[in-house]
């Protein structure tokens, strides 16, 4: 979104506790620190000048006060799964690793969901576990007798949420396995359900939204 830098707008009022040389300008410095994970750049100095507007872009990319590049625009969110791509397919870890060596992208979040139910989005915490919303919940059955399952067991995903009113998407039965891992107890200090998705069910048609839009088109075509 901005290609030449961050811009900031802030005020800075300077005052001289002597006269001194009033054509020098007052030496100050600028930190730019993310509250939540405390990475901070390193001091960006400037010089203020008595009566006059001065304009600032802060670099995309800062060196760290570790000396290690700090991304100012570091959040990559994804999702979908890999689908076809199951043969390339990469764990979490390496993948994180793989943005950060050709991005510089430290913060990838994943996030599990469904056009099929409008508005239920499950993020991943820092943690590696995706968390059920206050909208939101999720069961995992037993593949055969549709009994739910307790934590730590995998089953078939059933995903529940308050949103979908216009049509009936509240509860969803899906072709995904996974697994809850607690309830109210994730050190990230997330509440509610969390879980891990393990895959599709086996001889589950494997397919997404641009797959089934596909072969719509096609079969348009051919008609």
């Amino acid at each position: 979104r901005f290609p030449n830098g961050l811009p900031i707008e802030m005020t800075i009022e300077v005052f001289r506790t002597y006269k001194g040389d009033i054509e020098q300008g007052v030496p100050g410095s600028l930190t730019v620190r993310n509250p939540k994970t405390g990475v901070a750049s390193a001091k960006i100095r400037f010089e203020s000048k008595e009566f006059t507007v001065d304009s600032h872009r802060i670099p995309r990319k800062l060196p760290g006060r570790d000396g290690k590049q700090l991304d100012l625009n570091g959040l990559l969110l994804h999702g979908g799964g890999w689908k076809k791509l199951a043969s390339l397919q990469i764990d979490s870890a390496k993948f994180r690793q793989v943005v950060h060596e050709t991005t510089g992208i430290s913060q990838v979040v994943s996030y599990y969901g469904m056009v099929e139910q409008t508005g239920s989005i499950f993020l991943e915490c820092e943690e590696g576990s995706l968390h059920a919303s206050i909208f939101s919940d999720i069961i995992i059955r037993e593949p055969r007798t549709f009994e739910p399952l307790g934590p730590g067991k995998t089953g078939i995903v059933q995903l529940v949420s308050l949103i979908p009113t216009s049509y009936p998407g509240h509860s969803i039965l899906t072709e995904d396995l996974g697994e809850i891992l607690g309830i109210d107890d994730c050190p990230c200090g997330k509440k509610g359900t969390r879980f891990r998705i393990h895959g599709r069910v086996p001889k589950a048609e494997l397919r997404g939204c641009s797959d089934t839009y596909a072969a719509g088109r096609t079969a348009e075509e051919v008609q």
